[in-house]
């Protein structure tokens, strides 16, 4: 776990323009992060029966996921500003303080194929952040703190996909899906149709695999690992 020391609240910087060809530096990581399956299902049904109320709505609920996931991040990443070293417990020892990180969005409505909509972000973070008083170094990202928080990251960037969407449209959730582990719509009925449109990622990144963090897959292998999912 990870003592923090300080206020909390890091700064946020973009990372680099895809849009001008430019790549990320080395080092650089990726958090995958998708929504729901069934938003992208009712923006399909939304297109096909030209619902452009609807259709404007799945958008400003992806949007909300990103934004909420970005306000939780910059609450949790932190720069490591000295030497870590760790106690017999396994406790980190070190300085661990916010500062300017740098992170670039590149969102894609599609993964795989255009059957259905698969929205998702493809989140690049810098390997390092700036602390900008008293000396204006940069530092590491302490990557610990990301990998501990990344089930927040799941669980507001969710909330925010049906926040979004009850501004606009009745809507019923399901719990975790077993097929998904998100939150499902059941109203409208979607959530039935999560089997013939199976999951599909997205292979467009512009770091190695082992750089690619998928916020649901860390996020599931978190819940299998409490005691709470093992004794259900």
């Amino acid at each position: 776990m990870t003592t923090r020391n300080g206020p909390t609240v890091s700064e946020v910087a973009p990372l680099f323009d895809p849009g001008r060809a430019e790549v990320p530096p080395p080092g650089t990581i990726e958090l995958y992060l998708e929504t729901p399956r069934t938003l992208g299902l009712l923006f399909t049904a939304a297109e096909d029966a030209e619902r452009t109320d609807l259709i404007d709505a799945a958008i400003r609920a992806w949007n909300a996921s990103y934004e909420s996931f970005l306000r939780y991040f910059t609450r949790s990443i932190l720069l490591e500003c000295a030497p870590v070293t760790r106690t017999p417990g396994g406790e980190r020892i070190g300085l661990f303080l916010p500062g300017q990180v740098f992170v670039t969005r590149v969102g894609h409505m599609f993964a795989g194929d255009r059957e259905v909509a698969r929205f998702h972000d493809h989140i690049y973070v810098g390997p390092v952040g700036v602390r900008e008083r008293p000396d204006g170094r940069e530092w590491p990202l302490d990557l610990t703190s990301i990998r501990e928080q990344v089930d927040g990251f799941a669980a507001v960037a969710s909330s925010a996909v049906q926040r979004s969407l009850r501004q606009c449209v009745a809507t019923q959730w399901t719990g975790p899906h077993p097929e998904t582990g998100f939150l499902e719509l059941i109203d409208p009925p979607l959530s039935e149709h999560l089997a013939t449109y199976p999951r599909r990622l997205c292979e467009d990144s512009v770091v190695p695999s082992s750089q690619r963090w998928n916020v649901a897959d860390m996020r599931d292998r978190k819940r299998r690992r409490s005691p709470r999912y093992r004794s259900a």
